[in-house]
């Protein structure tokens, strides 16, 4: 069994279909052979530019590739999925069923290690297929092929309607005089299943199709899907979003993840079961616009499908959103926190304020004075050292858990507890939550606010007072962020509360509460669905930039507003979202990038508002970005629109190359009365953040470099955007992180894919000794560095087999030992089973046959069976067989 260490690439290629035979018979059995020169620089030159970039065709591998073709899918022949089944739609799909056959019969005569596993047709037009690595060039040279792109494996990424305002929308009438709660719309879960027995779904779930196993029954084993899904439309113990609303479940994840090519089955599927809105709350550790899933989701939109995604889980570093949330027309979703009051005290006849995150559920009084007191850590000793009756106490916390300091406090007679840890800032109260059941409140304090209450304590200043209870929403910490690689594209588009989310989970629980963008997509989805309910003539474009344009900004702690990259347009907020008379598009735009040091850059822009109501309108713009310095900004001070028409605006922008190198953001309003709307912008002067290196790819996880000629070696793969000066490869072991070793080096790296083995050694010709090691790709020029990392186990050492036959001679009992057992934390991690590390195995004396012993570390053991006996057999060998290809054989006799 092979592992890998990142993201497993297969590859898919789209081809086009009656192209497939322009070569002759003679030529195409010929292909598996090795081509003249000049047929394979004309091969080379047919496929430039059709094979991602993010493919390492090197490898004479299979691996398993998508192939587009040049013929558009059904979806091009309709204006809107809802035509699907029309006469034309039917006829035109008739007429691909008979070319995709064609081309199946004509792609596997190319090389005759190609196998075609699925076929798509309605939002994207070409195959699922398995081809050795190097020969994917010369399908990729056929003029009808449009282009071949790398398979990814995905996983599962991670009451919250009435925070985005869902409950006050059910109250609104549509143009039916029906409640305003997601009733005739139909929402696909694209995801690990639903439940479709759970009571609070039930009478939702109207039917689906499970892809990983094949059959109708897309039942959730993992209970992503299920939570997903009652966010959306849960009608029961706990409301979704829409509940009223339809659920369609397609399963394309299991237990191990998915692949692009199910994922793309279940959304062609979910267009042409009538979806009208589809959630997709998974993810690919991948940053990039061009993949099949991006191409799929895109086009879904464009003929009516409103398409919510998760932006991803990986952090609040720049570039971290994943596919498939980089498409531009989907609605990609990051996660906000649920609303969260904070105390604001200040201290009496002082300047001095700070803000504190609630520990307890019980509050301060309101209007309330307080006499503050320090007393050091809160031990029982140091409640002995000061009278705290009626006070309010300053504690500095140590290792104890913060509701041992609260009961202290209480036990002492304190009224209430203001804590603080050494070196903790303001940012990290954020993520606090209420939890605390203790009879008195308490807060957190950032360290700086705790020591400036002390400075007023020795000041003569112990009484502070309540001033208010804020309320907060803050962005998750865990929420990725954007822009997108090559488009420098804005994501997320817009946010939605996903931490501590209630919803619907399979089993005896029922309901759990669960963190992720996946939790905050659903959210977004589900508003969808009540906005198309709504306006039924809305498009899917219409859709996402009512929810952008009147998102509500969010800020941190200190007031200050998180940037374009984190937030997008802000948090949704459906009542203003499904009232608004006027969408700005696109959402939101980027000029791109700028290059440094090249003068002065004069960029534009062009939007389009549209106004949906009956009377003109006039609207007056400002714009606010967070530096102005060396930026101008112009766009006309008032745009006159007429009743139910619409009108362009371009805005321009003056940029000062010489500006620090960063990605730069701001907004522009347009202002109509009451109504405001916001349209984010950046442009970026090749930012340090830019990954010089974004992707490290291990052929095999496991490998063994000693010389036996088994798993001499493992294939790098990695992906240099832009040029990159200097390029180094570190080895750094796990278990040692002070041994770092330097494996590889090269200079002015171009862009583009890069592969190449690595046989164990370090640059100097050093082996590296066995071990687990993260590998390192650090990319640098002059000013920046970035780097991506994978990990790698070098295993040079046989299994150790230990056998002894049992006094009553009926049982042999065995160990293994082996370099591999000791990482097992690390095995599963990956999702692989303890029995993937060794294989053991038995063969009978006289037979060939070799039979499976499980490992197990506690007791292995092999029946000795009388009929062997019996029948004359003295002997068996075991074979131990680690995963790096290190074997150990052993012959045993049955008998003492």
């Amino acid at each position: 069994m092979r592992k890998t260490g990142t993201i497993v690439l297969s590859t898919l290629l789209a081809v086009s279909v009656s192209s497939l035979g322009w070569l002759s018979p003679g030529a195409q059995a010929a292909t598996s052979k090795k081509l003249p020169k000049q047929m394979e620089e004309k091969i080379a030159k047919l496929a430039k530019n059709k094979v991602s970039k993010y493919i390492d065709t090197k490898s004479s591998k299979p691996v398993d590739v998508i192939v587009q073709m040049n013929q558009q899918p059904v979806g091009e022949v309709v204006k809107n999925h809802k035509q699907l089944k029309s006469s034309p739609a039917k006829d035109y799909q008739m007429q691909m069923k008979e070319a995709l056959n064609q081309a199946e019969k004509k792609l596997t005569k190319v090389n005759s290690k190609v196998k075609v596993k699925q076929r798509f047709d309605t939002v994207f037009s070409g195959f699922a297929v398995s081809v050795p690595a190097n020969q994917i060039h010369k399908l990729a040279a056929m003029p009808e092929v449009k282009a071949v792109y790398p398979t990814l494996k995905y996983k599962a990424l991670g009451n919250g309607s009435s925070t985005v305002g869902a409950p006050e929308v059910w109250r609104m009438k549509d143009a039916q005089g029906l409640p305003v709660d997601g009733r005739g719309i139909k929402v696909a879960v694209i995801d690990t299943g639903v439940d479709s027995k759970h009571p609070d779904l039930k009478s939702n779930y109207i039917g689906g199709y499970d892809v990983v196993d094949r059959d109708n029954d897309p039942q959730d084993e993992a209970g992503h899907g299920t939570h997903v899904a009652g966010i959306i439309a849960a009608n029961g113990e706990i409301k979704g979003v829409a509940p009223e609303a339809s659920i369609l479940a397609y399963r394309v994840l299991g237990k191990q993840g998915g692949t692009t090519s199910d994922i793309l089955t279940g959304i062609e599927m979910a267009v042409r079961d009538g979806a009208d809105v589809m959630n997709l709350s998974l993810g690919a550790d991948a940053n990039y616009p061009d993949d099949p899933l991006v191409s799929a989701l895109n086009h879904a939109a464009k003929i009516g499908v409103s398409v919510a995604v998760a932006n991803g889980n990986s952090g609040s570093d720049a570039w971290t959103v994943g596919i498939p949330a980089t498409a531009d027309k989907v609605i990609s979703v990051g996660a906000s926190t649920l609303e969260k009051e904070f105390p604001k005290f200040e201290v009496v006849g002082t300047e001095t304020s700070f803000d504190g995150a609630q520990l307890t559920k019980m509050k301060f009084p309101s209007n309330s004075q307080f006499e503050m007191v320090d007393v050091g850590f809160g031990s029982p000793l140091d409640y002995k050292k000061v009278n705290v009756k009626g006070k309010y106490v300053i504690v500095q916390q140590g290792a104890a858990k913060q509701d041992i300091y609260v009961s202290n406090a209480q036990k002492a007679g304190a009224t209430g507890v203001l804590l603080y840890a050494k070196g903790q800032e303001q940012a990290d109260l954020q993520s606090i939550e209420a939890s605390l059941e203790n009879k008195i409140p308490a807060v957190q304090l950032a360290a700086k606010d705790a020591t400036a209450l002390k400075a007023s304590l020795k000041a003569g200043k112990a009484i502070a007072s309540l001033k208010e209870y804020k309320p907060y929403e803050f962005m998750a910490e865990f929420s990725s962020r954007g822009p997108v690689h090559e488009t420098w594209a804005v994501k997320p588009d817009v946010v939605a509360p996903g931490v501590a989310i209630k919803s619907t989970v399979p089993g005896e629980e029922k309901y759990a509460e669960y963190d992720g963008t996946s939790m905050a997509a659903p959210q977004v989805a589900g508003a969808a669905a009540l906005l198309r309910q709504m306006h039924p003539d809305w498009t899917p474009e219409d859709v996402k930039a009512s929810l952008s344009n009147t998102a509500k900004t969010l800020t941190d702690i200190t007031g200050k507003r998180y940037d374009v990259m984190t937030q997008g347009s802000g948090r949704i907020d459906i009542p203003k979202a499904i009232q608004a008379t006027t969408l700005v598009t696109p959402n939101n735009f980027t000029f791109g990038l700028v290059k440094p040091n090249s003068g002065e850059a004069k960029l534009e822009k062009k939007l389009t508002i549209k106004n949906t109501s009956g009377a003109s309108k006039t609207y007056t713009s400002r714009v606010e970005m967070a530096t102005n310095t060396g930026i101008q900004v112009q766009a006309p001070n008032q745009v006159e629109v007429s009743a139910n028409g619409q009108e362009d605006l371009t805005v321009k922008i003056t940029v000062d190359s010489s500006l620090p190198r960063d990605v730069y953001s701001g907004y522009l309003y347009l202002t109509e009365g009451k109504e405001e709307l916001k349209v984010p912008f950046t442009f970026s002067i090749d930012p340090a953040s830019y990954n010089r290196v974004n992707y490290l790819g291990v052929s095999d996880l496991i490998f063994s470099p000693n010389g036996d000629g088994k798993e001499e070696s493992t294939s790098l793969s990695y992906y240099v955007p832009t040029v990159a000066k200097h390029l180094n490869f570190y080895l750094r072991n796990l278990d040692d992180e002070s041994k770092v070793s330097l494996i590889h080096q090269a200079e002015n790296v171009g862009s583009g894919w890069h592969g190449q083995k690595w046989t164990g050694n370090t640059v100097d010709k050093k082996a590296v000794p066995e071990g687990i090691y993260e590998m390192q790709a650090v990319a640098s020029d002059d000013e920046v560095e970035s780097s991506t990392a994978a990990l790698v186990l070098v295993d040079k050492t046989a299994p150790v087999i230990t056998a002894n036959l049992n006094e009553e001679g009926t049982k042999m009992n065995l160990k293994i030992e082996d370099f591999l057992m000791q990482y097992n934390y690390f095995f599963k991690m990956f999702g692989l089973a303890q029995d993937d590390l060794v294989k053991v195995e038995y063969i009978l004396e006289g037979t060939s046959d070799r039979v499976r012993v499980p490992l197990d570390e506690e007791k292995m053991e092999i029946e000795i069976k009388q009929e062997w006996l019996d029948s004359g057999k003295t002997s068996m060998t075991i074979l131990a067989t680690d995963d790096a290809g290190n074997q150990t054989k052993t012959k045993v006799n049955l008998k003492k």
